[in-house]
C-alpha cells in the first residue's frame, strides 16, 4: 500500500476518523481508549457488511488479521 488512507468507521455509539500510512497497523495506547472496540467493529464490518449495524469507509479493505488469519497477510 502506498500514500495514506482515511479510515471512518461508526455505529450509533461510536466513532473514530484517523488516517494510516502503511500497510500493516499495529494500534497501541493506554487501557480504555477504545483499541478492542475498533477491532471489534473492523472484524464485525468485515464479517456481516451493513447487515452489522458499522458503517466503514475506506479506499482499501479493512481486515482484522487474527489467529490463523494473520499469515494471509504475506
Amino acid at each position: 500500500m502506498r500514500g495514506k488512507y482515511r479510515i471512518i468507521i461508526e455505529n450509533r455509539k461510536m466513532k473514530y476518523d484517523f488516517e494510516i500510512k502503511r500497510n500493516l497497523t499495529i494500534i497501541k495506547g493506554d487501557s480504555a481508549i477504545g483499541k478492542t472496540t475498533l477491532v471489534e467493529m473492523v472484524a464485525e464490518f468485515y464479517e456481516h457488511g451493513q447487515d452489522s449495524g458499522i458503517n466503514l469507509q475506506c479506499n482499501k479493505l479493512c481486515a482484522v488479521l487474527q489467529g490463523k488469519d494473520w499469515k494471509l497477510a504475506g
